[in-house]
């Protein structure tokens, strides 16, 4: 495991973010496993200050791995936004890999 750790390009710290889930769906369950969205509003503090707004789709599989895909955007309150878009697959209870970025 250390050696995915040691492989994994290193990014740029932009802020903390503190979140709370504002609503749950459950979609379909499938053969593939169950199918849930929800929404996380909060703020995001650090290089910039700003309201933060998510939505997650997810598929939690009958393995005990999941994959799911993110998009938020952050306001700033001078009006500035960033998008998110990132998508997660965990291979391993204990271990996530994640791609995307903020622009």
């Amino acid at each position: 495991m250390e050696e995915v750790f040691e492989n994994m390009p290193e990014e740029e710290f932009l802020g903390e973010l503190s979140e709370k889930t504002t609503s749950v769906t459950i979609k379909e369950f499938t053969p593939d496993g169950v199918l849930i969205s929800y929404n996380l509003q909060g703020t995001q503090k650090g290089q910039y200050d700003a309201t933060h707004m998510e939505t997650v789709d997810a598929l939690f599989k009958p393995d005990g791995t999941y994959e799911f895909e993110a998009r938020g955007i952050d306001q700033t309150d001078d009006g500035d936004h960033h998008r998110i878009d990132r998508s997660h697959e965990q291979i391993h209870r204990s271990l996530v890999l994640s791609g995307g970025g903020a622009a």
